[in-house]
């Protein structure tokens, strides 16, 4: 076998290692939230939109952490893939629940600014229904700590990436959103859609821009970054211009509504312009698998969601869809 060959099989096995890193992700955290909603809590939550809450959120932390180290660390996100396979750090809580018999009840961190960043300088401890989650981000703070200094050599920068991973954590795993106004919500969604449809939504937003900035960051010489900033610009004109447009109709309820509802647009617009203008399913067909999987979940979030809309257009209490 010639170095040439070798060259070739070494490339292969790395880019395979890549791509089943997400995948091996994405199943990770489905069956943790399969564990967590079904088998371990007090009540079955498991669902459709329960799956795709949880997993988007999860998906968000991933990549909000993943871009943070890529600017900080000055790397290329390529090269941070393997971080996917973290993934397995989830089940840490599972195993937790099960061998001392108490029931998960996670949830998003509530309270005063102070009692939040005690919560999170406990690592979770303080906040009773999350201390499963306690030695699952000991693992994560030491797992981090060991990359930033595997790829700096510099104590202070390792250091760095712990507090800024941690606090990127805390932020996403706080409660920002909620139909209600109570007292632990500082956003408040004007919207009929049960609650794991519209965090599902907002989670999905999150994830598209995220994936988005990775994207623009991990250029390739076929698709330089002003080509790229284009189209997210282009497309999400095209994007307002069909959310106005419908919202126009009146069959949605809210401008939050329309706008999740219809965020589609913005990866159909993108990978269009791409395949025809660009030929980047040639040129770059890693960039174009990227963007398909950000329409795959597009769809998968929103098509239920405009199929309920659309049957029943009046502003009334919605069914969740599956």
């Amino acid at each position: 076998m010639n170095r040439l060959n070798i060259q070739k099989i070494i490339i292969w096995h790395a880019s395979l290692f890549e791509i089943a890193a997400p995948l091996f992700y994405l199943i990770s955290v489905s069956l943790r939230c399969f564990l967590e909603t079904r088998i371990l809590s007090t009540q079955d939550d498991f669902g459709y939109y329960t799956l795709l809450h949880h997993v988007l959120w999860y998906l968000t932390s991933i990549l909000a952490v993943m871009l943070f180290l890529s600017v900080y660390l000055k790397l290329s996100p390529r090269k941070l893939l393997w971080l996917f396979y973290g993934g397995v750090i989830v089940f840490i809580p599972v195993i937790h629940a099960a061998l001392s018999q108490e029931p998960m009840d996670l949830e998003y961190f509530t309270g005063s600014v102070k009692e939040v960043i005690s919560f999170s300088l406990t690592a979770a401890w303080g906040f009773t229904r999350n201390r499963p989650q306690f030695f699952a981000i000991i693992v994560l703070d030491i797992g981090i700590f060991l990359t930033g200094y595997y790829y700096s050599r510099k104590w202070h920068k390792a250091l760095m990436t712990v507090i800024g991973t941690h606090c990127i954590l805390t932020i996403i795993g706080t409660k920002w959103f909620g139909k209600y106004d109570v007292p632990e919500t500082v956003v408040l969604i004007n919207t009929h859609l049960p609650g794991h449809v519209f965090m599902a939504l907002i989670w999905l937003q999150s994830v598209t821009l995220l994936t988005l900035i990775l994207l623009y960051r991990e250029h390739s010489k076929f698709f330089s970054r002003k080509k790229i900033l284009l189209s997210i610009l282009k497309g999400i004109t095209v994007w307002g211009i069909v959310s106005a447009l419908l919202y126009l109709t009146g069959l949605f309820y809210s401008v939050f509504e329309v706008v999740t509802a219809t965020c589609a647009t913005l990866p159909i617009f993108i990978i269009g312009e791409s395949s025809f203008k660009y030929r980047m399913f040639k040129e770059n067909p890693w960039t174009m698998a990227v963007l398909l999987s950000i329409l795959i979940f597009q769809i998968l979030v929103t098509y239920p969601v405009l199929f309920i809309i659309l049957l029943y257009p009046v502003p009334v209490a919605r069914v969740q869809p599956f």
